[in-house]
């Protein structure tokens, strides 16, 4: 910004690196009060520690936003830092500008934010703000207050999830940073944000905020206002947190609207592992559960620089473990059914190892709604060129399958993959397995999405039937050798195929 905001009374318009594209601004549309989010009563400590855990567990899987009561930080000291961070952004823009430092990305948030680390306090005081005076010693009683509250909220966490005791303590709760953001008045809040949709990355935040509506949660396909209770701590489950509970609890995505007529002020600690933290699921969560990872391990500061990258430009951070971690498993299950289908057919142990399976391709196709499903297909007839698909398919009847000269719709089975033999399992088996032409058709009231991984040959490798069987049948091959990479290309220039099911 070359100027703060808060330091523009004369704005009459938003200026263009505001305004939001048209699909992702809020808009004159009316967002509910989410009345049903829970507020937890932090008393509850002292006399009914199991329930308190309870509330705070189902919170989080369902919300992964919560506001605690009677959390014990003094009621004074949540008046006094609001107090303070109003005077500090009341203060000239010359004894501010230096610790508000300019936004990145395409289209700035209309917000100012005094972000700082506060813990150790005695590392980080001297470099925190001398205006207004009582700035440091306000914010630093405060942040002492809410890291006590936070642990105090990871131990139960911890209990609840029923990891060994002091699980989060040490490196995955040594950083905690206190982020104060003013929301000006805004002359036009349906064009712009006061804090794009994201979802936070560390471990846990726990936000103070004004009486002004600003905070919303998306739940369940939409937007839903936040309340302000008196007094209240919002607690916000992280990103870290979500991966360590193996997707256990969860961190909601969330946004900040603007007012035409007010300013808003929040006061947030955010509680991080330390850098060089080495994060993955809970090993005793999957041992107990009997379930494997949904999240691959990193260290901590590398997933922060893809997160900041992937949030700026509005997508989400964890897509990249989910789909990771899918790759990985389903590979592991396409060859556990060649090394069976390697025994059927009596070849060697290992015959589709290495260059035969070498190659891995996942693709998601969608099928939207079709207007009249009788003039086009999803996908036309085809049979796939690899070894072997796995695809998994939802809930919607659009895959269908020739056989006997007639189309057969495949029923969707809930969780069940649909596995698919292709051409190259069909010429090396010397088509005693077969490679089914299939197609999709559209849908005009429902769409359809579909996860597809292929295990393809790599493109140097020899295919041919394999001699072993031929030795034992008897038999002349049915299929010439060739390269794959020779294989492909005749295969796309003479069919309608499409590596997407």
């Amino acid at each position: 910004m070359e100027k703060l905001i808060s330091s523009r009374s004369d704005l009459q318009d938003v200026p263009e690196s505001f305004i939001l594209p048209p699909e992702t601004r809020p808009g004159n549309a009316q967002v509910s009060v989410m009345e049903d989010i829970p507020v937890i009563d932090f008393q509850q400590l002292g006399t009914d520690r199991p329930q308190l855990i309870k509330q705070i567990i189902d919170a989080a899987q369902e919300f992964g936003f919560f506001q605690l009561i009677n959390h014990g930080v003094p009621e004074n000291l949540l008046h006094d830092i609001l107090d303070v961070a109003n005077e500090f952004f009341e203060l000239p823009s010359i004894d501010k500008a230096s610790f508000c430092p300019g936004q990145k990305g395409k289209v700035h948030n209309w917000r100012e934010k005094l972000r700082h680390p506060c813990h150790p306090l005695e590392e980080h005081l001297q470099a925190w703000p001398q205006k207004p005076i009582k700035y440091r010693e306000v914010v630093g009683n405060y942040s002492v207050e809410v890291r006590k509250l936070s642990l105090c909220l990871l131990d139960l966490i911890c209990e609840g999830l029923e990891f060994e005791s002091d699980f989060f303590k040490g490196e995955l709760s040594q950083v905690q940073i206190m982020g104060i953001s003013c929301y000006p008045p805004c002359p036009d809040p349906t064009l712009t944000l006061g804090l794009l949709k994201h979802c936070d990355g560390n471990l846990i935040t726990v936000l103070l905020q004004e009486q002004v509506h600003g905070l919303q949660v998306f739940k369940d396909e939409q937007w839903l206002a936040v309340e302000p209770v008196p007094n209240a701590l919002v607690v916000n489950i992280g990103h870290t947190l979500q991966i360590i509970s193996n997707g256990k609890l969860s961190s909601a995505e969330h946004r900040v609207v603007t007012n035409r007529k007010v300013s808003r002020m929040s006061v947030a600690s955010f509680i991080h592992p330390s850098g060089n933290c080495y994060i993955e699921p809970a090993k005793a969560l999957l041992v107990k559960n009997c379930s494997t990872p949904l999240y691959r391990d990193f260290i901590y500061k590398d997933f922060l620089s893809t997160y900041i990258t992937d949030t700026l430009e509005g997508l989400p951070p964890l897509e990249r473990d989910v789909v990771g971690s899918y790759f990985v498993e389903v590979r592991k299950l396409g060859l556990c059914p060649l090394d069976l289908i390697s025994e059927g057919l009596g070849l060697e142990s290992g015959f589709f190892e290495g260059e035969l399976s070498q190659v891995q391709i996942m693709a998601t196709n969608h099928y939207p709604l079709c207007p009249d499903p009788r003039l086009t297909l999803g996908l036309p007839k085809h049979s796939d060129v690899n070894l072997i698909t796995l695809l998994i398919q939802g809930e919607v009847s659009e895959l269908q399958v020739l056989k006997d000269e007639q189309w057969l719709t495949v029923q969707p089975v809930p969780n069940a993959f649909v596995v698919n033999i292709g051409h190259i399992l069909q010429i090396i088996s010397n088509g005693k397995l077969c490679g089914a032409e299939h197609r999709v058709v559209t849908n005009e009231k429902s769409s359809r999405t579909t996860v597809a991984s292929y295990t393809n040959p790599s493109f140097n490798c020899q295919i041919e039937p394999a001699k072993a069987l031929l030795a034992e049948d008897s038999s002349a091959p049915l299929y010439r050798a060739f390269a794959y990479k020779d294989f492909l290309s005749t295969y796309v220039t003479h069919s309608s195929w499409s590596t997407t099911t």
